[in-house]
């Protein structure tokens, strides 16, 4: 029971966040009211996922701005980005895009075009 206990303090957290009306403020898209949070989570070194219906360039911007430099889910689950310095080496199966490796779920934005 001890070893059960104590084991429990050795938890890793991991935090996903929606940003539209979670993070950032629904009306201003402001993230003052995270900020301290964010700072605190930092500190005790807890990923905060970054999870919206953004696309990869909205969301690389709004990462700058938190200091946020864990992956991220775009366009609702469409595609996960992943920092190129997150792991020693880059996952299979994952596409090179600028600073990333991208896992993508869903076709080229070219497939769906209508011409």
């Amino acid at each position: 029971m001890t070893e059960e206990v104590s084991g429990m303090n050795n938890q890793q957290w991991l935090i996903f966040s929606d940003l539209d009306g979670s993070l950032l403020d629904h009306d201003n898209y402001c993230h003052k009211a995270a900020d301290e949070l964010l700072l605190e989570l930092e500190r005790d070194q807890v990923p905060v996922v970054l999870t919206t219906s953004k696309t990869g360039a909205e969301v690389i911007s709004i990462r700058e701005e938190l200091n946020n430099c864990y992956p991220f889910i775009v366009e609702n689950g469409a595609a996960i980005f992943i920092p190129h310095d997150y792991f020693l080496e880059k996952p299979i199966d994952c596409l090179e895009i600028d600073d990333y490796w991208v896992y993508s779920f869903s076709q080229s934005r070219s497939h769906w075009l209508v011409e």
